[in-house]
């Protein structure tokens, strides 16, 4: 049904240019922060070794998916090529002598422009940055007309772009400045192609509007989170809005029968929250025990930093542990009476991440345990293990929608496949793909009901194309880059803490992903860009407290010492305070 060597062989390719993607968004936002000196952008880019390891998986990708010999043979040789210019860069690294900057200083985060500092735009721009330092609630009131769109209602939308002006007003940019720009900037662009790719408007709104509140909702939590306080605030907040999704499954989830025992505490659940645009029987169980997935390894988290590390008063501390365990112990509840059991095993793996994080005592007894679970597996058999796990009897299945057992998914899996062939580089348009495939791609069991693909990377290329899904790749490889390195330099036990709380949700979510979606076709997806809006700021801020290393000191130190012989003439809008890097 699915050729999975050429599947894997497409994979290799896609990997490669999201790879590429990947190390050129984050080379841009490196360029722009560099000291004077540095390297170009393009000659950065293309030394980097994550760009040759994506230009390796790109030609092997192409190579083992190309029709005759000789351009088998010539992607050999690219391959070839790549692999001998990495080895000799490799071997000819040598510790560059710092080189001398001329001219003036180059300020990282430029001030406003100087127009806006005339006394007749003085007061645009006061009005400016108090929108700016209320974004926040400004999207929170924008946040209806977002999630429940409609054709009627799309001049709020505006609302977003809107936005994006007042910063440029207020700080001389229209974003803030991430290692995830370009790949974001493909994503949006994909967006707008896939709405001249859909054949209903109307119905692709209802998925690009929540996709692009998510992305406003990103890069609004970055700008905010500027500040060590702030975006403890901010952590607050997600976990407090991730406590209010769970009160909303508790009271409007539309529950299943998966699990024996759990069906008599669900139907005992009021179901008080029925009739919602789009959610007119309740919300999917999947899909909110799939979402909570980002809130409760980061709530564990810092529940155990409270436990152990947490400084202040001893109330405080209570305090904030009593809170802490009342919304751990709801989301786990949901998980739990969601019985979704891609989020169950998801979720374990996301806490056995987190705690190899936290305990590096407990590593040598998790690799036992993962030894002595892949032995019960290859001994059992992975087809009964995966049969007792997934198989769901079809009278439930049809009233869940959800599919009955493994080979349902690989069915749907593999018309995904053909969706993508047929619309590459367009897309066959958001959230359209369940009303395109009971009439190109029907499927055995069509009363199911199928509403996407069931798997997160197979849903970003049926909706935005190709390029939409290296974009979408190219996201989650840049946010494991950032997790893997905050978790790294952090300097305290908050944001350790909070570093391996995010790694975890997103690793459990990414795991939930491949069996599942949740990003690109529900309104709680939007819970995935705010969780990568706290692991940006967050990585910023570690990056930004990191001592410096011993070459950049000595180059630091110089630039002071010239700025204090007077070699260096400072700009006229700039003081010596913004212009010498901290």
């Amino acid at each position: 049904m699915i050729n999975w060597g050429q599947l894997l062989a497409s994979g290799l390719w896609l990997s490669g240019l999201a790879l590429i993607l990947a190390a050129f968004s984050f080379n841009s936002y490196a360029h722009r922060r560099a000291q004077p000196g540095a390297r170009s952008l393009w000659r950065a880019f293309s030394r980097n070794g994550f760009t040759r390891l994506g230009g390796l998986l790109f030609c092997a990708g192409m190579g083992l998916t190309a029709a005759s010999r000789e351009e088998r043979g010539l992607w050999a040789l690219l391959g070839l090529n790549i692999s001998y210019e990495w080895w000799r860069a490799r071997r000819a690294q040598v510790a560059a002598p710092a080189t001398e900057a001329a001219g003036s200083i180059r300020n990282v985060e430029t001030s406003p422009n100087a127009s806006s500092r005339k006394l007749h735009l003085a007061w645009l721009k006061k009005a400016a940055d108090w929108g700016i330092k209320t974004e926040i609630v400004w999207l929170a009131l924008l946040s209806p007309f977002f999630l429940f769109p409609a054709p009627a209602r799309v001049l709020p939308l505006l609302g977003l772009p809107i936005l994006w002006v007042v910063r440029r007003l207020a700080r001389g940019r229209f974003i803030p400045r991430t290692p995830l720009d370009w790949a974001l900037c493909l994503l949006m662009l994909m967006v707008l192609v896939s709405l001249y790719a859909t054949f209903d408007l109307s119905l692709s709104l209802e998925k690009v509007a929540p996709l692009l509140f998510g992305i406003g909702l990103f890069y609004a939590v970055v700008e905010w989170s500027s500040s060590g306080p702030r975006l403890k605030w901010g952590v607050t907040t997600y976990l407090m809005a991730g406590t209010g999704m769970a009160v909303l499954a508790l009271l409007g989830a539309q529950w299943v029968d998966k699990l024996p025992g759990l069906g008599q505490i669900t139907r005992q659940l009021p179901a008080l929250l029925r009739g919602l645009p789009g959610e007119g029987e309740g919300f999917n169980a999947n899909v909110m025990g799939g979402a909570l997935l980002w809130v409760l390894p980061l709530q564990f988290s810092l529940f155990g930093w409270s436990l152990s590390a947490m400084p202040g008063p001893a109330w405080r501390r209570w305090a904030v542990r009593f809170g802490l365990l009342l919304a751990l112990l709801l989301s786990a509840s949901i998980i739990l009476l969601s019985q979704s059991r891609n989020a169950l095993i998801s979720l374990a793996l996301g806490l056995l991440l987190l705690l190899w994080l936290v305990r590096p005592t407990a590593r040598p007894l998790l690799v036992a345990a993962l030894v002595a679970a892949a032995a019960v597996t290859a001994y059992v058999g992975p087809q009964r293990i995966s049969n007792r796990l997934f198989v769901t009897p079809s009278s439930q299945a049809i009233a869940s929608g959800s599919l009955q057992s493994v080979q349902d998914r690989v069915e749907v899996w593999s018309r995904a496949i053909y969706g993508i062939e047929d619309f590459p580089f367009t897309g066959m348009g958001m959230g359209t793909f369940y009303q395109i495939l009971p009439m190109l791609y029907p499927i055995s069991s069509p009363e199911l009901g199928i509403t996407h693909a069931h798997n997160q990377f197979l849903q970003a290329g049926l909706d935005l194309g190709l390029p939409g899904l290296v974009a979408y790749l190219a996201i989650w490889m840049l946010a494991g880059a950032m997790a893997v390195q905050t978790w790294r330099g952090a300097r305290d036990g908050w944001s350790r803490a909070a570093a391996a709380g995010i790694a975890a949700g997103l690793f459990a979510s990414f795991v939930f992903g491949l069996a599942d979606a949740v990003v690109m076709v529900a309104k709680p997806g939007i819970f995935f860009w705010g969780l990568l809006g706290l692991l940006t700021a967050l990585w910023i801020q570690t990056k930004e407290s990191r001592p410096p290393s011993a070459h950049n000191a000595r180059q630091t130190g110089q630039e002071r010492d010239r700025l204090a012989l007077g070699k260096v003439e400072l700009p006229d809008h700039a003081d010596a305070e913004q212009a010498v890097p901290a």
